[in-house]
């Protein structure tokens, strides 16, 4: 209820603020009329508050305890607030619907905090026996951003070696009870709309053959009698295709995790075109340059970085973990049909083929789904790295043409040969890390 009052709080003095304008004068300017944009945005700002308040209330009930929506809601609404307080500080300090907005935003500020820590888990009085519950499950926000709730079973594994006590469950949705249930499901139901289909192709092709074969009313049966071929009647009629439950059930994470990816190549993007302007400005006569421009430009293109690997990292793990529920879902219903399907059956299929699809083939369609959300980061890149190539060029031509010269070309020699030397030893590394990878079963065995 507290983070619903407060809401509430916001958007009556959202209200109140419209009121004193309409009162004392847009901004305590008598002759000023309010605008109609200042007073649609007043309401749409009320109506905002009052649906966060309901959601907060509805995500409290379902036993929600953070949010990612609210929490993107509130950072937004942070940052749009610092221009305007910037500008009732300089232009009217004293004015109470400045001292209004103050107000609103430092509730906006405490809001942000709050929405920023999870809330603590309701058990009734119930205590949990067994292992302990994946703490994934009662992260905050900020610990999933930054995988803080991972933290402590790493900080375990440096101090002594781990055992199965100190692991906990796993996460609900990512259980195989859950998943492979959650995949059995759909495809019963695209079965079950596949046989429909199929009997209806069938009662229409005999009515077709019905009337082909001349046969007329009144006659028991066809002087003629064509029969379909079952190659023929297969491409007539239409299976169950896995692909659309993998889509009806995990295509809204796909889709998040390929929007994160296009962020990541933003980011990546955008870093180019800031290191111009940054160019741009060491061109300039130092009586032109301005520090607080240059100063937002550097911070900016180290943001930049920072959101780069952030997301490229949370789109590689939500891909990641979508493949593994793939995979995981795939290998139980197989494993449901072997234990099910009758001995005549089976014995069309030996043992070998069996494990194929499980190791083989199940591991082909994982690491389809894991790095399918690349096509998308291919044509952003292609489309826009092009531009970028042209548009670019012209400042790396003056870094080359006042940069290259012999001291500044000595220096990157050096430093060239140190790199070289470090790739060297990695590629060393990497070479017997692969070998001994590949060759730890057989050194095990023997």
């Amino acid at each position: 209820m507290f983070f619903g009052s407060i809401c509430v709080v916001l958007a009556v003095l959202s209200l109140f603020a419209l009121y004193t304008h309409n009162t004392c004068g847009y901004k305590c300017v008598s002759d000023d009329a309010i605008p109609t944009s200042y007073t649609v945005s007043c309401a749409l700002i009320t109506a905002s508050y009052i649906y966060v308040a309901i959601l907060t209330q509805i995500n409290r009930r379902k036993g929600v305890i953070s949010s990612w929506l609210l929490w993107i809601f509130w950072k937004f609404v942070v940052i749009c607030g610092i221009v305007p307080l910037q500008d009732n500080i300089l232009y009217q300090p004293t004015c109470i619907s400045s001292i209004l907005q103050y107000i609103s935003f430092g509730l906006s500020c405490f809001q942000l905090v709050l929405y920023s820590l999870a809330d603590s888990p309701s058990v009734y009085g119930y205590e949990r026996i067994g292992k302990p519950v994946c703490p994934k499950s009662y992260a905050s926000v900020i610990s999933k951003l930054f995988f803080w709730w991972f933290t402590p079973i790493v900080r375990t594994c440096y101090k002594r070696t781990i055992s199965k006590d100190d692991l906990w469950d796993q996460h609900p949705e990512l259980q195989a009870e859950t998943v492979v249930n959650d995949l059995q499901l759909l495809w019963a139901t695209q079965e079950n709309i596949a046989n429909r289909r199929r009997i209806l192709q069938e009662s229409s092709l005999v009515r077709s053959e019905y009337n082909t074969n001349g046969n007329i009313p009144g006659e028991e049966t066809a002087l003629l009698q064509r029969s379909l071929s079952d190659e023929e009647d297969d491409s007539k009629l239409e299976n169950p295709s896995l692909y659309k439950c993998c889509f009806q059930l995990y295509g809204l994470e796909w889709f998040r995790a390929a929007g994160l990816k296009i962020c990541c190549d933003i980011s990546i993007l955008l870093q180019p075109l800031i290191l111009k302007l940054i160019v741009n400005e060491t061109e300039k006569p130092s009586e032109e340059r301005v520090m607080w421009y240059g100063i937002v430009l550097a911070v900016l293109i180290f943001l930049l970085g920072q959101l780069d690997a952030t997301f490229y990292i949370h789109s590689l793990q939500l891909m990641v973990t979508l493949g593994l529920k793939v995979k995981t879902a795939l290998i139980g219903i197989i494993y449901r049909k072997t234990l099910k399907v009758n001995n005549s059956v089976r014995k069309d299929y030996t043992v070998g083929e069996i494990v194929n699809l499980v190791s083989v083939d199940c591991q082909r369609i994982q690491d389809a789904f894991t790095y399918s959300h690349e096509m998308l980061s291919y044509f952003s890149i292609l489309t826009f790295g092009v531009y970028e190539l042209w548009d670019v060029m012209g400042a790396s031509t003056v870094i080359k043409m006042y940069a290259w010269e012999p001291y500044f070309q000595k220096k990157i020699r050096g430093i060239r040969l140190k790199e070289m030397a470090i790739l060297g030893k990695i590629a060393r590394v990497t070479a017997c890390s692969i070998v001994g990878a590949t060759h730890s079963p057989f050194m095990v065995n023997n």
